[in-house]
């Protein structure tokens, strides 16, 4: 597989800010600072009978379509 350098996306200090300030309000509305590593955590107690093998590679799947579902701005965190 042939692997090239990632696309840059240029961003400035207010960019970043802005950024910031969504996600800000975004936990101050749900309550929940790392809604990512507890959905991790729930996701691998659920299926405690099933080899580690086959786990990760269905998460790895669920992941990877969950990216492609998602839009530019979801991916940077803007909404």
């Amino acid at each position: 597989m042939i692997r090239r350098e990632p696309t840059r996306i240029v961003m400035n200090d207010s960019d970043v800010q802005d950024i910031r300030d969504v996600l800000a309000k975004k936990r101050a509305l749900t309550g929940n600072d790392n809604t990512k590593t507890t959905s991790r955590k729930s996701h691998r107690n659920s299926t405690k009978g099933a080899p580690e093998l086959h786990l990760a590679y269905a998460y790895a799947l669920d992941i990877q379509r969950q990216r492609q579902n998602m839009t530019r701005d979801q991916r940077l965190g803007l909404m």
